[in-house]
């Protein structure tokens, strides 16, 4: 097709962060998926997987509240590294709480065709998601 790398990253990204905010206790499918699309040597695979036991622990579900804004920082790409912009609505319940927030962050993502997340940095700033 006619799609730009841009576009492509783009569209990967908003995968990925839908299926990793998207979880429920005895449905962790999407959130899986996500954990796999890390590449192998990225140090967040095994700290996802721990944590999503936890989530499961917890009865914690999750949910992305519409598509996530995001923005490929092309320029500021190094090596075999480019940083994703993200912002995206999410609503968490654990229990009978319920919260809403705005959950962003930088997603750093391989070039090619076989596009990988490296690593997710998440932006304390602002009103995000706590667990």
């Amino acid at each position: 097709g006619s799609d730009t790398p841009a576009q492509n990253h783009e569209a990967f990204v908003r995968e990925f962060i839908v299926n990793s905010s998207t979880f429920s206790p005895g449905n962790t499918s999407r959130y899986e998926q996500a954990i796999d699309t890390y590449c192998d040597d990225s140090p967040d695979k095994s700290d996802a997987r721990n944590g999503l036991a936890v989530l499961d622990e917890l009865q914690v579900s999750s949910q992305t509240d519409g598509t996530p804004s995001v923005e490929v920082m092309s320029g500021e790409a190094s090596g075999s590294r480019i940083p994703v912009h993200y912002s995206v609505k999410v609503t968490t319940r654990a229990g009978v709480t319920s919260k809403s927030g705005t959950l962003t962050g930088t997603v750093y993502v391989r070039p090619g065709a076989d596009r990988c997340v490296i690593e997710v940095v998440e932006d304390e700033s602002g009103p995000t998601q706590t667990f």
